[in-house]
């Protein structure tokens, strides 16, 4: 991946499709879609805006599909929500503990995650 390039990953198509092919005519229409008011215009709004600071390259990957840092993401949210908690801010990522677990249970032992650094290459 090129430098000042930020990747952004999510298993949201709705998010993926808003910002690289919807969010340009919401935005020409007042934050609007053709049929009427966008949900969540405000949180789109800010996300655009903060997504013009930047080069990013938005990706989907289908959920529950065995893609490791989706999977990963998928445990923190679950155990986040089960313990009712909120970081309020950025947190250790912990993702290399996690793997670490999994690959003890035999999942993911082939996974690099160094690989997805150079892909783009």
């Amino acid at each position: 991946m090129a430098a000042g390039i930020v990747q952004y990953v999510s298993d949201s198509e709705y998010l993926v499709k808003g910002m690289n092919e919807w969010s340009k005519d919401w935005e020409r229409r007042g934050w609007r879609r053709k049929t009427g008011p966008l949900e969540n215009a405000d949180l789109w709004q800010k996300l655009k805006q903060v997504a013009t600071a930047h080069t990013v390259d938005w990706r989907w990957v289908r959920g529950h599909n065995e893609h490791v840092k989706n999977e990963y993401a998928n445990f923190v949210a679950v155990r986040s929500a089960e313990q009712q908690e909120r970081s309020n801010g950025l947190i250790p990522s912990g993702f290399d503990t996690w793997l670490a677990q999994q690959r003890a249970r035999g999942k993911y032992v082939a996974f690099d995650p160094d690989e997805e650094l150079h892909e783009h290459k």
